[in-house]
Order: C-alpha cells, then sequence, then structure tokens
C-alpha cells in the first residue's frame, strides 16, 4: 500500500489500513496518491500536450479514408445538409459511422468554416481527447486500486509515447474520444459500486455508453460488459437504469440505419451501409449459401481474427512496432522474436491475475471487447486496440513486478 507523504496522527494510519483491508475484501485496494504524483502526472501531461501539437501536420490529412470521411460528414452537418456523405454521388445518408464525433467536428467547422485551413483545428480536438484520455486512466487505475501511482505513471507514459497514440492524437480519429468516453464510463460504474446509485447517476452511466457507442460501435463492448459484471456479482437492479439509457442512444442510431439503408445494389454502399448489413453480407452472402458454408466462413473469420487481433496485434502495439518493419538480421531476429513472445506472455498473465485480487469490470471490458472484435469482419487490428493500449500496458507492468517479488 502506499501512504501519503504525511500522516499526522495514529487513528489516520488505523483508518487507513483499515479500508485498505476492507478494499481488498471487496476485490480492489485503496491507493493513496501524494502531492508530488500528480505534479508529476501533469508534468507529463503537458510535455504530451506539447508534442502532440508540435506534430500536427495538415499535409498529414487523408492518410486514412475514416480521417476524410468524418470531415465530409462534419461539413454536412455544420452547412445543415443532414448526416450525408456529400462527397458521393447523391449524397447518401450515413449508416455506418455512428454522429457524435463528426457532430463535434461540426462545432469546429462552423466556427472555422474554410477548408483546408480549418484542419489543424479538427485535429486539435483529438489532442484534447488524448490527453483527457490518459489523465483520466490514471486518476481511474489508481483510485480503483489496479495500480500503484508509480505503476500507473508507467502506464501513462509508455501510452502517451507510443507512436501509435501520437498518430491517433494528431490526425481527425475518433479512438482518442472513444478511450475517454470509456475510461470515464468505467470509472463512473465501479465509483457507482461503493455506494448506493442514485438515478442521476445511473442515468448518466447509460448516456455515457450511449455516446461511446455513438462515437464508435465497438463501444457495445461496455454495456455487455457491465451487464455481465452484475450479473457476477448478483447487482440486478444495479444494471437496469443504465443499460435502458443506453438503449434509447442504440435504439435511436438503430433506426436511422434501418429507414436510410442503403439499395443492396449501390456501388459505393460499403462507404455508408450499417455494419449490421456488412455483418449480414459477411455472414449470409448470397441466398445460395447453405448453412455449412456460412459456417465455414464464420469459423475460418473467427480463425484469423483471434490470431491478427490477439496473438499479433496485442505485442505490435505495446511494443510500439510497425508491421511494415524489415525483418531484423540473425541474432537481433531471435531477440525480437522473444520481447515479442515475452509481451503476449506478459499480457495475458497479468490480465489473468484478476483471480488473485477478484474479477472486476475491466477485465470483462477487455475480454468482452477482444471478443466483439474477433467476429468483425475488419483488419484494422491496430486502430481497434488503441482504446486498450492502457489496459495491455499495466497487464505487462502487474506481470513484470511479479519477477521481483
Amino acid at each position: 500500500m502506499i501512504t501519503p507523504d504525511h500522516i499526522s496522527t495514529n487513528e489516520s494510519v488505523s483508518t487507513s489500513v483499515d479500508a485498505d483491508q476492507a478494499g481488498r475484501r471487496s476485490g480492489t485496494r485503496l491507493t493513496y496518491v501524494s502531492t508530488k504524483s500528480k505534479l508529476l502526472l501533469i508534468s507529463v501531461l503537458i510535455i504530451a500536450a506539447i508534442v502532440y501539437l508540435a506534430l500536427i501536420r495538415p499535409y498529414s490529412f487523408g492518410s486514412y479514408h475514416d480521417d476524410g470521411m468524418y470531415t465530409v460528414l462534419a461539413k454536412s452537418l455544420a452547412s445543415g445538409q443532414g448526416y450525408r456523405v456529400i462527397s458521393l454521388p447523391s449524397e447518401p445518408q450515413q449508416t455506418k459511422s455512428p454522429p457524435f464525433y463528426p457532430f463535434l467536428l461540426s462545432l469546429i467547422w462552423r466556427v472555422l468554416p474554410n477548408f483546408p485551413q480549418n484542419v489543424p483545428a479538427l485535429m486539435f480536438l483529438s489532442v484534447v481527447a488524448s490527453i483527457g484520455f490518459l489523465a483520466i486512466t490514471w486518476r481511474y487505475l489508481t483510485e480503483q486500486g489496479y495500480a500503484s501511482p508509480v505503476q500507473a505513471f508507467i502506464v501513462i507514459v509508455a501510452a502517451a509515447l507510443n507512436w501509435r497514440t501520437i498518430l491517433l492524437s494528431t490526425g481527425v480519429y475518433s479512438e482518442m474520444l472513444y478511450g475517454l468516453l470509456s475510461v470515464i464510463a468505467l470509472g463512473l460504474a465501479e465509483r457507482q459500486e461503493k455506494k448506493t446509485s442514485g438515478l442521476i447517476a445511473s442515468s448518466g452511466l447509460g448516456v455515457l455508453m450511449g455516446l461511446a457507442f455513438l462515437t464508435r460501435s465497438s463501444a457495445i463492448a461496455l454495456p455487455v460488459a457491465f451487464i455481465l459484471y452484475c450479473v457476477v456479482r448478483r447487482q440486478w437492479r444495479r444494471m437496469l437504469i443504465p443499460v435502458l439509457v443506453w438503449g434509447i442512444f442504440v435504439g435511436s442510431w438503430l433506426l436511422w440505419g434501418y429507414f436510410h439503408r442503403p439499395p443492396a445494389d449501390s456501388v459505393n454502399a460499403g462507404y455508408y451501409e450499417s455494419y449490421l448489413s456488412t455483418l449480414g453480407q459477411v455472414f449470409g452472402g448470397t441466398e445460395h449459401r447453405n448453412i455449412s458454408a456460412i459456417l465455414s466462413s464464420l469459423l475460418e473469420l473467427i480463425a484469423v481474427n483471434a490470431i491478427g487481433l490477439v496473438v499479433v496485434t496485442i505485442p505490435v502495439i505495446c511494443l510500439g512496432l510497425s508491421f511494415g518493419s524489415q525483418a531484423l538480421p540473425g541474432f537481433a531476429f531471435a531477440i525480437g522474436v522473444c520481447l515479442f513472445a515475452m509481451t503476449l506472455i506478459f499480457t495475458i498473465g497479468g490480465f489473468f491475475r484478476f483471480r488473485e485480487t477478484g474479477f472486476r469490470l475491466l477485465h470483462a471490458y477487455v475480454a468482452v471487447y477482444l471478443l466483439v472484435h474477433v467476429f468483425w469482419p475488419y483488419a484494422a487490428y491496430d486502430r481497434f486496440l488503441m482504446p486498450l493500449l492502457p489496459w495491455f500496458l499495466l497487464f505487462i507492468i502487474i506481470e513484470t513486478g511479479r519477477l521481483f517479488i
């Protein structure tokens, strides 16, 4: 247990020990944070913000398809044309990308409508989201007892300086905003577990999960993990209001997608058709496919994604590697393979340490998030996993620390 810099009385020491022991019995541990640790974190966040701002480059816009699409949608909303892909013929309604991130971009567009001069301002939103994500992650890890301030600090530094984090923090991408919303939701959910949740707090959790879903569809993992966790803890009533409020957001988006679905034979449907439509085509295919062919496609997708997403990509993003890196020669290659394998083993080992501390919401969320993407018919594995990078780094640090105990 990490104690404060100054404890004035024996009574406060006794109270701290009692609280920590109670926390351990409930599957958490109370972590005390010194002022020095907070100042050190603030310094790192300021440095990270300076680095991100310095690396904003308008000419990098368009490196991925998504940044162009988000910008088109933002312009459409800001100009009063609705939620449309106005860069395509017939300007179809967008039913694939959820609208919250483009909506926030459209607010910036209304103030600075000149393109491409407004691109740095659009990128600035990612900088703000990234710094918020890192700051709230540190607080979540220490407040909920997942890590000591030192462990959490290492996680934040490693995540902040990861080149993929820098890339997403200096572009027009939704990953960092989703990461921010998801960690706030996780923190609020675990904070409510320690006390009776009121209507406002429970509704707020549902709103956060709903906004996360309207940022990235991957956020389906949040309510599923929350429900799973409540079921395991037999907290049936606790999940009712948040899930109902979240359902309003999801239902509204699904209805929008249903009533604005594109024609099946549309040439450009892949740019704006809903994920449900895409999944239906992948798993269902043509009307002449039989059940065995559909199951075969599904099993192949699961196998490919499991290897690419978990076995390959988790060590790649944790080590800050690139998929396009050239092969290392001889002995260096052997060292690289060992480091790669150790990273994967330590990540998995650190995850399963919940057997010692109790099954926690974070473990449920990571497991469900990975399971969702095992069935996802897309291969942008590194971008899918970047919102989980701090949690993977935490697992590695926890397991590495076991070597020195």
